[in-house]
């Protein structure tokens, strides 16, 4: 359970108008156990969700709701699933009832009394609640701790408690973000359904913003904050949970912070599988990284059903080609310049249909939205290529046919394998090797991460720029391209939102093409 807990203090963050008090008047809580401790634990519940609603990616298809574990639950109070109906009758919370064992715990969201709420503090004082919590908090913390053993070379840094955030500064921009976004969402004073759905999900991403923001303000954080991600070994944590916007922000111990960030990182890492060596054995002698060295169970997969020795075919066929082939040559010259996005953005609309740029042009507009259909391309399902929405697909395809069949090749009866391998890739040199080494070298050195990005005190970014480049020569087999984004208030703003990025005929194309 995520609570703020500093020595004997424990607080939960929850809706500013939520008072159990008050709502036991109209709801008494003379069904629920230990009632001279109900409005704790309904308090407890509250802020649970509230701080795992702060760690979620807001997405239209989850409808805000949260999942959460039954079992945390349980762990504070035997008898949970009464005080949870409870909620559920007074309309604090609603729960959209799907379960799938071992796969989706019940959501959670607050009912509408409590939505587009600003949050407040409330402390739990009651002796036997703070215990189990203590308890549960610290069973959690042992979890995590095996979890993230490997990366503890970078989590120690968030555990000196020395960043600090200008947390006035922060909660204006939060304030100017969401009153820019509410206008263009909903321009006049009627709402619609759709637009309604939509300004609950910008609520809840604010409130998100201001419990990150009140987390380094109050250093309420610690190991339970990190985790690493089974599928593609990800260090995941309280950057990679907010907008980069608020990481602006934030200072080391006064010290500016720099991210050295990696240039089309995963068109970058995907040149390694257009080397035959990437897909072989150990026995081939390189330097550079290899499948086998981040997913051995993927490997054996590859191997058994042959689809190492089609790409290994498909590839030593072209070698004599590579000069003159736009389809491998080229890709990976853009790729390891940087230059991929930009090339896309001149070559894709030449190949897509009228119909498609009238309804989705918005997604080839500018180098951000193009970085996010390359995504798209890459990850998506090989059936879904037929289909119109996915029409950038076939484009690709006809600009890097040899490039494309590649992906196809790993994603046939495994789609979700291609973003599995890049980003174990990713995982393997920036965590494990890059930063590994940089604490070895330099363990005075501040470092952080943010997927690709790795962070720094300014002063030192030359230094990690020097082992990026030297490790990924060697084991990617060129040098990366790098940028520099120095964090400080003013590359907060001019303050652009979402908004400015949806493409509005998407879901009406969607339901046109079903039918």
């Amino acid at each position: 359970m995520i609570v703020k807990s500093n020595g004997m203090t424990v607080q939960v963050c929850v809706p500013n108008n939520l008072n159990f008090e008050q709502l036991a008047q109209t709801f008494p809580f003379a069904d629920l156990p230990t009632k001279e401790r109900s409005a704790q634990f309904l308090y407890v519940f509250c802020g649970t969700l509230t701080a795992l609603q702060a760690k979620r990616k807001f997405d239209k298809k989850d409808k805000g709701y949260t999942n959460m574990c039954a079992k945390w639950m349980r762990d504070i109070h035997a008898q949970s699933d009464l005080f949870i109906a409870y909620l559920i009758e007074a309309g604090v919370i609603e729960c959209d009832g799907i379960f799938i064992e071992g796969q989706k715990c019940l959501g959670y969201k607050f009912g509408y009394s409590y939505r587009m709420i600003p949050y407040k503090e409330v402390e739990i004082t009651d002796y036997r609640l703070k215990k189990a919590i203590r308890i549960q908090r610290q069973n959690q913390i042992a979890h995590r701790m095996e979890n993230i053993k490997e990366c503890m070379h970078i989590v120690k840094w968030y555990l000196n408690h020395r960043l600090t955030i200008d947390g006035a500064a922060a909660r204006r921009w939060v304030q100017e973000y969401f009153e820019q976004s509410w206008e263009e969402i909903a321009p006049d004073t009627f709402i619609t359904q759709k637009q309604s759905e939509e300004l609950q999900i910008l609520s809840d991403k604010c409130n998100a913003m201001r419990y990150f923001i009140k987390q380094i303000e109050n250093k309420d954080y610690d190991e339970w904050e990190f985790s690493v991600d089974d599928k593609g070994k990800r260090l995941h944590g309280m950057f990679t949970f907010n907008k980069k916007e608020l990481r602006m922000f934030t200072t080391y111990a006064g010290r500016r912070l720099v991210g050295i960030d990696l240039k089309n990182s995963q068109p970058y890492f995907s040149t390694l599988l257009l080397e035959p060596e990437f897909w072989q054995s150990k026995k081939v002698r390189t330097n550079k990284l290899q499948l086998l060295d981040i997913a051995p169970e993927m490997y054996k997969v590859f191997r058994a059903d042959g689809t190492i020795r089609r790409i290994i075919t498909m590839l030593e066929s072209s070698q004599s080609l590579t000069q003159h082939n736009v389809s491998t040559g080229a890709y990976k010259s853009l790729a390891q310049s940087g230059e991929i996005y930009e090339f896309l953005l001149r070559e894709m609309p030449k190949r897509l249909s009228p119909k498609f740029i009238k309804h989705h042009g918005c997604r080839i507009a500018n180098r951000r939205v193009i970085k996010r259909e390359m995504l798209r391309i890459m990850y998506s399902c090989n059936s879904d290529a037929r289909k119109a929405y996915y029409e950038t697909v076939r484009a690709f395809q006809s600009i890097f046919p040899r490039v494309a069949r590649l992906f196809e090749y790993v994603k046939d009866g495994h789609y979700e394998w291609l973003p599995r391998i890049l980003q174990r890739v990713e995982s393997r040199l920036i965590l494990q090797e890059i930063c590994k080494t940089l604490a070895q070298e330099y363990p005075q050195m501040p470092l952080y991460t943010i997927h690709d990005s790795i962070v720094t005190t300014e002063g030192n970014e030359f230094i990690v720029k020097a082992v990026v480049e030297r490790i990924l020569t060697e084991r990617v087999g060129c040098p990366p391209v790098l940028n520099f984004e120095y964090w400080k208030p003013e590359n907060a703003y001019p303050i652009e939102t979402n908004n400015n990025y949806i493409c509005q005929n998407e879901e009406e194309f969607e339901e046109i093409e079903m039918r």
